[in-house]
């Protein structure tokens, strides 16, 4: 389980509801832990870290996705590698002015599927 939703109530002086809802609190980094709060010289168990996406308000309530670190693995954030080009010639990413490629004519005599002759195109 990588990605889940927290619901909290607002009841505190250092969460406002305008902080919500100007996106103060989107995307933030958190981090999930259990306490012994009868003994915090344990120490901390560490369960989660990842980030927040969008924060809604409801109803004196907030609910935040917490998005985890795989989450970042499935973004695509560049282009890939392919032995081939992935792009069609002469579109906005190949990037190519087919104009200077393209020539009009008349096929005056077809050799085979590869080859012909004309007496427009030199």
């Amino acid at each position: 389980m990588d990605n889940l939703d927290i619901d909290g109530i607002i009841d505190s002086a250092y969460i406002a509801e305008a902080d919500i809802h100007a996106g103060l609190y989107d995307y933030a980094q958190i981090e999930i832990f259990m306490l012994n709060y009868m003994d915090i010289s344990q120490g901390e168990l560490h369960i989660k870290t990842g980030w927040l996406g969008e924060v809604s308000y409801g109803r004196n309530n907030f609910v935040a996705e917490v998005r985890g670190l795989s989450q970042k693995l499935s973004q695509t954030i560049g282009e890939l590698f392919s032995p081939s080009c992935r792009a069609n010639l002469g579109d906005k990413r190949c990037k190519i002015d087919i104009d200077n490629f393209t020539a009009s004519g008349t096929i005056t005599n077809v050799m085979d599927n590869q080859s012909f002759n004309s007496a427009d195109i030199t």
